[in-house]
């Protein structure tokens, strides 16, 4: 057996240990989940630039297909003429002026007649193409700003056919898929040699195709893609789906048009970052999904991460977003963190086992005297009254709590004594021995649910003080049931069972004597409670009796000659419901040799097993058959197994009587 020690030595080396073990896993955790945090940050961090950069390319895309949309449908009703030069010019000049990352607008139709226009250095320049007037020809035009009414026209054997230019054609073959809008991949340009990507859309005027076109050139898509401001150094690119480069990274050669063409769609293993070339190497190994999980690597002696995310232009056009952060500039900022983490951390364990220390001290003393007090309790010594001081509000708030519930197993001690008293004075009520009238056998029980029960029989023989009462000489009998269990609806049983015999007692009628008993039980009991209860009057020399039923059913009837089972069911609602009572309603049943009427409570018919199945009407009337010889007390005795037999190890829920009537042979 293991030696105690005294609580306040107990509680001060516990926590201080717990401290001691707690801080330092604290300090284990922070040294050797570093790289976790590396891990996560870099996952947040390239997901949140992945993220932003897809923020922003939809931002620099989503314009061009708005105002694809927007030109398709101008053009559909009527509003663009590609022959018609100059409203052209007008059209397209303020949607490129608005959206900077549009190079050029052109519109086509399937008999190769085209208008271009785009922006020069100088300011404007349009081509018109009409295949069947010009012969190969096709009229350039240019013009400023400033002297936009001083246009020079030249013209220029071009050989050029836009219907099979990659724009047209892709538009063409969207449409039949009915996609709206259709994407190239990059290409030269035709007109300014420049690398680029279309974006191009179909529609029908009079029955012939025409094809709208925005053009974008790839070096304004690296002179955004530059422009991305990343954390600790990163980089993003943007690819095609050959892994290409077409939005090159942040760099100092990368800062002009020159220079970024001379890099454009080049693969990134070809443009001299060392991390960007291992980095395509991992993933032409392992080719990423749309999205991706961050990828750790090393190169050139450094650790990088990257990760890549696939940004879809339409179902058919898709880009990649890849993003490249070095380690060791995330690594410098935890640095500083553990530094700081770590020193917190030591301080804050020298506090908490000093504080440790002096809480066991406040701790002890009153504990010990709610053990000693605890210890009496258990004796049953509940006199004491002894008040437990303490600076410490919890252990106040527990000493509290120890002497209420000194008080509450003081009352309830008290309570289950009068609890005994109440069940033996109600028990008392309930009579031993029935009236033994020749022609008639009675039995009757009854079973709470708890100490009380709301339940109640009763049998009596009429005493004869008036001629009427004299004339319907008799047994008296009664079964009621009031709502719920426990002492309050034993209250009311009792109460019913008093102001009968009462009644009895003065001559009243049964009608009149139930009209009274309603009344008072409506004024008595307050609103949802209220009492089921069947009455009934036998007499010796008579084959019949008068029944009353106020909401106490099913009432079962064997009847021996066919060995069938009548139900009826109330005759009026229960007492207690309406302030007045119809008790015009009384039944007379006539009793041959071994008939018998069964009046139980709910509780016979609603005892339930542990698979929530009810006992049930059916079961009784099979009991009432098979035992149909016996006497009623033993019918009942058979019928109390087999309710107690069905519930199983289940709880008594309800409270549980059962009355038998039944002509002798």
């Amino acid at each position: 057996m293991r030696k105690s020690v005294p609580i306040r030595w107990s509680l001060t080396r516990d926590v201080v240990f717990g401290v001691l073990v707690f801080g330092g896993l604290i300090l284990g955790v922070m040294i050797f989940a570093t790289r976790t945090a590396v891990q996560t940050l870099s996952g947040s961090l390239t997901a949140a630039t992945i993220s932003q950069a897809e923020e922003r390319l939809a931002r620099f895309f989503e314009p061009v297909e708005h105002e694809l949309s927007v030109l398709s449908q101008r053009g559909e009703q009527g509003g663009l003429d590609v022959l018609a030069a100059d409203a052209l010019a007008a059209s397209f000049a303020p949607v490129i002026r608005e959206y900077p990352q549009v190079s050029s607008m052109l519109l086509a139709d399937e008999s190769g007649n085209e208008f271009m226009l785009l922006r020069s250095q100088d300011g404007w320049l349009s081509r018109e193409t009409r295949s069947g007037e010009w012969e190969g020809r096709s009229r350039l035009t240019s013009w400023t700003d400033d002297e936009e009414s001083q246009r020079t026209s030249e013209w220029e054997d071009l050989e050029y056919d836009p219907t099979s230019r990659p724009w047209f054609r892709g538009a063409v073959q969207s449409a039949d898929r009915g996609e709206p809008n259709h994407w190239t991949e990059p290409y030269v340009f035709f007109t300014t040699k420049d690398l680029g990507i279309s974006a191009s859309r179909s529609f029908m005027v009079d029955g012939r195709r025409h094809v709208i076109a925005l053009d974008v050139l790839l070096d304004d898509i690296s002179a955004f893609t530059t422009q991305l401001q990343i954390r600790f150094g990163g980089r993003a690119f943007v690819l095609d789906e050959d892994w290409r480069t077409i939005g090159l990274p942040a760099d100092p050669r990368f800062a002009t048009t020159a220079s970024r063409r001379e890099y454009l769609l080049r693969q990134p293993s070809e443009l001299d970052l060392g991390a960007a070339a291992d980095a395509q190497a991992i993933y032409a190994e392992r080719p990423p999904a749309q999205t991706s999980d961050a990828v750790r690597f090393h190169s050139a002696g450094s650790v990088w991460w990257a990760d890549a995310s696939r940004y879809s232009l339409s179902s058919e056009r898709h880009l990649w977003i890849a993003v490249l952060i070095p380690e060791s500039e995330m690594l410098r900022d935890l640095g500083d963190t553990r530094i700081w983490v770590g020193g917190l951390t030591l301080v804050i364990l020298g506090v908490a086992t000093l504080r440790a220390i002096m809480v066991a001290g406040r701790f002890s003393h009153p504990i010990e005297q709610l053990v000693a007090q605890s210890d009496r309790f258990g004796r049953g010594d509940l006199d004491d009254t002894t008040s437990i001081e303490s600076p410490v509000q919890e252990v106040r708030l527990l000493a509290d709590a120890h002497e209420h519930m000194r008080r509450a197993l003081r009352a309830l001690i008290k309570l289950e004594g009068d609890l005994r008293i109440a069940r033996q004075i109600q028990q008392a009520t309930i009579p031993s021995d029935l009236p033994r009238l020749d022609g008639w056998d009675l039995g009757a029980w009854n079973q709470p649910a708890d100490e009380t029960g709301g339940d109640m029989y009763d049998a009596f023989i009429a005493r004869p003080d008036d001629t009427e009462a004299r004339q319907e000489s008799g047994a008296v009998l009664m079964l009621a049931d009031a709502t719920g269990h426990g002492i309050g609806p034993s209250l009311s049983a009792t109460q019913m069972r008093s102001m009968l015999r009462m009644g009895v007692r003065l001559g009243a009628t049964p009608g009149t004597l139930l009209h009274h008993l309603n009344e008072q039980l409506h004024r008595d009991l307050p609103v949802g409670r209220f009492v089921t209860a069947w009455t009934g009057v036998v007499r010796e020399g008579s084959s019949e009796m008068t029944t009353f039923s106020a909401g106490q059913g099913p009432l079962l009837f064997y009847r021996s000659a066919t060995d069938e089972v009548e139900r009826y069911d109330a005759d009026a609602p229960p007492l207690g419901v309406l302030d007045t009572l119809d008790v015009d309603a009384m039944r007379t049943f006539s009793f041959d040799a071994g008939d018998m009427l069964v009046v139980a409570s709910d509780g016979i018919f609603e005892a339930a097993n542990e698979a929530d199945e009810m006992f049930g009407e059916e079961r009784v009337i099979e009991i009432v058959r098979e035992a149909r010889h016996s006497s009623a007390q033993e019918i009942i005795s058979i019928l109390e197994e087999r309710v107690r037999r069905f519930a199983g190890g289940r709880a008594q829920i309800d409270d549980q009587t059962v009355m038998i009537v039944k002509r002798r042979s």
